[in-house]
């Protein structure tokens, strides 16, 4: 699970460009944390969920703690002591939960995961996370529209997958959680320009992957997604 995840990031997302937010985590070390949660049903997801929301929080609390510390605002001078400790590995920057599913049924469709996340999105508000974090999924057959594909009874498309899904196509169900202070730096620092256009540019690059891909008879976009996933050239 973890290598094939890996893959995905490495040889997908960041190789072809899909998400500016990836490459910078991948280049600081323990900033990107790779979890597997073997759930079965949506309570234990949640159970899994909570444990590494609680590892981004501590990593939110040391962070707003060393600015503190980092200000203007003399504490010892106020009869306060100041708070010291060490950055833990274990606390990232941003993670993928990767749901393992290949022994159950379990969000076996991307319209299951969607249903899904709505429990995840209300554990953020519950823990007054509103403002700090924010989730992205991705999923083996994740669509941009739930319903511009029809399938048959073996559960298989009965239409061409549109290039720009493979976007949003993972090897397993996963759940990204990042966080909007890392967004808004990026965007403030000039370092994602234009954000709002990441999908358009995404649509354009596996248009035109398609359309090389099939050209030199390598079977498409969706060849060249399981190349990378399972490391092999496109």
């Amino acid at each position: 699970t973890r290598e094939l995840t890996e893959n995905w990031v490495k040889n997908w997302i960041v190789r072809e460009n899909l998400c500016p937010f990836a490459k910078p985590l991948l280049d600081r070390p323990n900033a990107l944390r790779i979890a597997t949660s073997l759930a079965a049903n949506n309570q234990e997801l949640l159970t899994d969920f909570k444990t590494e929301v609680n590892l981004l929080k501590m990593r939110i609390a040391f962070e707003e703690r060393s600015n503190l510390m980092r200000t203007n605002i003399r504490m010892e001078d106020q009869g306060q002591e100041t708070v010291s400790g060490h950055l833990c590995p274990e606390w990232p920057e941003s993670t993928l939960l990767v749901v393992d599913n290949s022994d159950t049924d379990y969000l076996h469709t991307f319209h299951e995961l969607i249903l899904t996340s709505y429990d995840l999105q209300k554990h953020i508000l519950e823990d007054e996370l509103l403002g700090h974090l924010q989730i992205v999924l991705f999923h083996p057959n994740a669509t941009h529209s739930l319903y511009s594909e029809s399938s048959n009874d073996n559960g298989e498309s009965e239409t061409l997958i549109a290039p720009k899904s493979f976007a949003i196509r993972s090897p397993f169900p996963t759940i990204h959680l990042l966080r909007e202070k890392d967004i808004m730096a990026g965007v403030q620092g000039g370092l994602y320009k234009q954000p709002e256009l990441i999908p358009a540019r995404n649509a354009a690059t596996l248009e035109k992957m398609e359309e090389e891909a099939r050209g030199d008879n390598r079977g498409g976009v969706q060849m060249c997604w399981k190349h990378a996933v399972f490391n092999e050239e496109c």
